[in-house]
């Protein structure tokens, strides 16, 4: 008695049929397909075996498919959702991070600018106070220089050197700190170090804090040639030799005659200009 269809094809998946080509069991017919029945540990021509391998798939029930393909599609998938859900949060982290990182740049960056404009009206405040009070000695100088009698040449010699550092100074420093957007605080005169100081306080407030920036700086006086300095007062470099005072004059005269007065002539090895320079002292 013949079987069905079915029972043939099921048969023939499940034996693998025999070397002559016919299934064997209880059906005992040849598959329907045109491939050589291939047989466990048998040879196949080429690509028998991966159409057989086909044929088979395609007769399992489709809800055994549909059971064994799904758990491989979720496996799949379960990685990826899970890494799209962490992007949005690591994009919001990075946009704050840059966020704050850019405020306190800026901030950083203004703090910055406004101390380096309180440090530059601070030294040019204290070099126009120290050149004041040089020019100020070399105008002595030149006057000096320029007399026409002891008197007039040595009027101003032996005088402190303070003496020099009058209204003009403190003048000459609340200027420049005014021209470099700084208002003068405070100066102060060291006549025994030559030195001048001033404080500045900056116009404009830090954006950030809303507080202005200070700053100090020093700047000192060097006499170089012609003036120069003994025991804290002011002379004149004659021959090396810092002179702060009228040599005293010898008499050369003799009894019963009258010489004619000696025209008046600056002291030999005098230098016809008085040098001094200024420096900030860090």
């Amino acid at each position: 008695m013949g079987r069905s269809p079915l029972c043939r094809r099921s048969w023939a998946w499940l034996t693998g049929g025999s070397r002559d080509g016919r299934c064997g069991g209880r059906c005992g017919a040849a598959p329907r397909r045109a491939l050589p029945p291939p047989c466990p540990g048998g040879v196949f021509p080429d690509g028998a075996g991966k159409e057989l391998m086909r044929v088979r798939s395609s007769l399992l029930p489709p809800v055994v498919s549909r059971l064994l393909g799904r758990p491989r599609r979720a496996r799949r998938g379960r990685p990826g959702s899970e890494r799209g859900s962490i992007l949005p949060y690591v994009s919001v982290a990075c946009a704050v991070l840059a966020t704050v990182a850019l405020a306190l740049m800026a901030g950083l960056g203004d703090v910055t600018l406004h101390r380096r404009d309180a440090t530059t009206a601070a030294d040019a405040a204290a070099l126009a106070a120290a050149q004041a009070w040089a020019d100020s000695i070399e105008s002595m100088y030149d006057d000096a220089y320029g007399a026409d009698d002891d008197d007039g040449l040595w009027g101003a010699a032996g005088s402190g050197i303070g003496s020099f550092a009058g209204a003009g100074v403190r003048g000459a420093a609340s200027r420049y700190a005014s021209r470099n957007g700084a208002t003068l605080t405070s100066l102060s005169i060291d006549s025994a170090r030559r030195q001048v100081t001033v404080s500045v306080e900056t116009d404009t407030p830090v954006e950030a804090t809303g507080e202005t920036m200070t700053a100090s700086a020093t700047a000192e006086v060097v006499l170089e040639e012609g003036a120069c300095l003994s025991g804290g007062k002011v002379g004149f470099d004659i021959g090396g030799t810092c002179v702060t005072a009228k040599p005293g004059k010898t008499s050369t005269s003799t009894s019963g005659s009258s010489a004619p007065p000696t025209p008046f002539t600056v002291p030999e090895g005098m230098a016809e200009k008085a040098t001094v320079s200024t420096r900030l002292v860090r």
